[in-house]
């Protein structure tokens, strides 16, 4: 949970004080990037852009990788995605809010009718062996017994539109973030 905090400190604030590093961190937003591709893409010497990497690597706006390969790639961290997509996460967190909303609140929508179906069904039951146990009492009713069911309709309604929000969000959301597998090109 402590990753999800975002600190503001001075080295967070001298790292976002110059342009070129916003710059960098926006190339990192869209994939991991060697110090090389990043000074060839934005026009700087290897040497300028290693002293921005490192002022935002102590930062902790970026961090690099090293896998033992011979090319070292930088990526954004948690706390460098939030400062260039702060709406992502805002709505990621409104998301997960009115999912938990919604599944709870159709839970309790359907919960007294579940019950009062249950009680219903006992009551018909019940209603059953008087007729059998009193057949002559049986013989006296005019009219036929009518029972009372509730209607599903309405929190079925419900469930259904909850559904189609919460469809409807993570194909937003897997759409933004390019989660969904698109035909074409084999590169």
């Amino acid at each position: 949970m402590d990753d999800e905090k975002i600190v503001l400190d001075k080295k967070t604030f001298k790292a976002l004080a110059v342009d070129s590093r916003i710059d960098i961190m926006k190339l990192l937003n869209t994939r991991q990037h060697t110090l090389t591709e990043i000074s060839e893409t934005l026009g700087y010497s290897n040497s300028t852009v290693k002293e921005h990497l490192d002022v935002l690597v102590k930062a902790d706006l970026i961090k690099q990788k090293d896998e033992g390969r011979k090319w070292k790639y930088y990526k954004l961290t948690f706390k460098g995605k939030n400062f260039i997509n702060p709406k992502e996460i805002k709505v990621l967190f409104a998301f997960t809010v009115s999912t938990i909303a919604a599944v709870s609140s159709t839970i309790y929508m359907v919960k007294p009718f579940m019950q009062s179906t249950t009680q219903s069904f006992a009551k018909v039951a019940s209603d059953e062996a008087m007729l059998e146990a009193a057949p002559m009492m049986a013989r006296t009713l005019s009219e036929p017994i009518v029972q009372n069911e509730p209607s599903l309709t309405v929190p079925l309604a419900i469930l259904g539109a909850s559904l189609l929000l919460i469809g409807f969000s993570l194909g937003y959301i897997f759409k933004k973030n390019d989660y969904i597998i698109k035909g074409g090109n084999s590169k």
